[in-house]
């Protein structure tokens, strides 16, 4: 368990709809449902705390409040002035 957990930072959970409301003809469509991150806990053992979750299909994906474990790493990978809560809160987009 303790490998499995050092290995996966983060789990993102896809699910399918039979029909693509936006593009029928496109056959199915995925969207995330919840992203987590997997987090280390007592006695060689790893929980997980959900970052994002969507109710259902067609629903906006939500961010729980929760800043991921090792979010500097994240945040290194960000150009230089921009920090990890503004984009999670919606109030900065990078494109």
């Amino acid at each position: 368990r303790k490998v499995f957990a050092s290995a996966i930072d983060f789990v993102v959970h896809l699910d399918m709809d039979d029909v693509n409301h936006v593009d029928p003809a496109a056959g199915i469509r995925r969207q995330v449902m919840e992203i987590i991150a997997v987090v280390p806990a007592l006695h060689d053992d790893f929980s997980t705390e959900p970052i994002f979750v969507r109710e259902s299909i067609g629903k906006p994906l939500e961010w729980t409040g929760m800043i991921p474990p090792n979010a500097h790493v994240l945040e290194r990978s960000l150009p230089d002035g921009v920090a990890l809560r503004p984009i999670l809160e919606g109030r900065r987009v990078l494109l």
